[in-house]
């Protein structure tokens, strides 16, 4: 596991998050807590993080306001933890690329179910349609791996509702037995929100996010910072699931952007620099807007 000691050192803006980091419940989901303002990151009045588009913040509202907006939807690495500021996260990166706002939708290990439901919310509001929505889906994965459990239509338990055992093996076998479900959840709600973007006639894009796990060289400052090294009962069960199921997630993934005709970007786990295991860091961030930018500029 990250030595967060270390991983500050490298990555200075961490201490903001690990200090003010704030959740909340919306209904039956962790939310980020709305009205925060922190010397890296804000967010708005619905627990969204602001980005960032021509020097001005938008949240939510703003960009339902506006003429032209975008979605870009995922969890904590859409959020942005550990980036030194709202303009550096991947929606704010995009919105100077298009000359447009994107709004950052995310939640702690977002589900795609959870994501489907804000997405409904804004296609069927009348207001003007978002002109494209960019769908990270990884949170399915990694909530699984936190839970070990799965129901095959509503998906995994919250992070916080998670629960442990002494045994790794045990729980590494109870995740491995309730894969399938995972993916068959993860599969369901990726296509409802596939078949909505259609029906509303706005371009849905897919990036195939990975995790420090899938890394085959790690740099010498992700070596430094301790990522990917076993630590406790729960940090052994979630690496290893990772590492033994990751692929078939990606693969999942990769199937139904091709069944369904949809565009999918993404850069490869040796092509990204990571802050801790699950998070990219800004440069990363960057090399991943050179990617998604122009796929979205031509269906626009």
């Amino acid at each position: 596991m990250a030595q967060w000691r270390k991983v500050a050192q490298a990555h200075p803006s961490v201490r903001d998050y690990i200090r003010n980091r704030k959740w909340s419940r919306r209904g039956d989901i962790v939310a980020y807590s709305p009205n925060q303002t922190h010397e890296t990151f804000s967010t708005d009045a619905l627990g969204f993080r602001h980005s960032v588009c021509n020097g001005r913040d938008f949240g939510i509202k703003d960009c339902l306001d506006s003429a032209h907006y975008g979605l870009v939807m995922g969890s904590s690495h859409v959020f942005g933890f550990g980036l030194p500021s709202n303009d550096k996260t991947l929606p704010s990166q995009i919105s100077a690329q298009l000359g447009f706002p994107f709004a950052n939708i995310s939640f702690p290990e977002a589900d795609t179910r959870t994501l489907h439901a804000v997405l409904v919310n804004i296609l069927f509001r009348p207001v003007a349609k978002p002109q494209a929505i960019i769908l990270l889906t990884g949170g399915d994965f990694t909530r699984h791996a936190f839970s070990a459990d799965a129901d095959p239509v509503f998906g995994s338990r919250n992070v916080e509702d998670a629960t442990s055992r002494d045994d790794p093996k045990d729980m590494l076998e109870q995740a491995a037995q309730s894969t399938p479900h995972a993916l068959e959840a993860s599969a369901l709600w990726t296509r409802a929100a596939i078949a909505n973007a259609k029906a509303a006639d706005v371009p849905i894009i897919l990036v195939d996010d990975v995790t420090f796990l899938e890394k085959a060289q790690p740099s010498s400052t992700e070596i430094g910072c301790g990522l990917g090294t076993l630590g406790g009962v729960d940090q052994i069960r979630r690496f290893e699931h990772q590492r033994r199921f990751g692929e078939s997630f990606f693969a999942m993934r990769r199937k139904l952007a091709e069944i369904n005709r949809v565009a999918l970007a993404g850069l490869s786990a040796d092509d990204i620099g990571f802050i801790d295991e699950f998070h990219y860091d800004a440069d990363s961030i960057e090399r991943l807007t050179q990617l998604i930018a122009p796929v979205v500029s031509k269906q626009l």
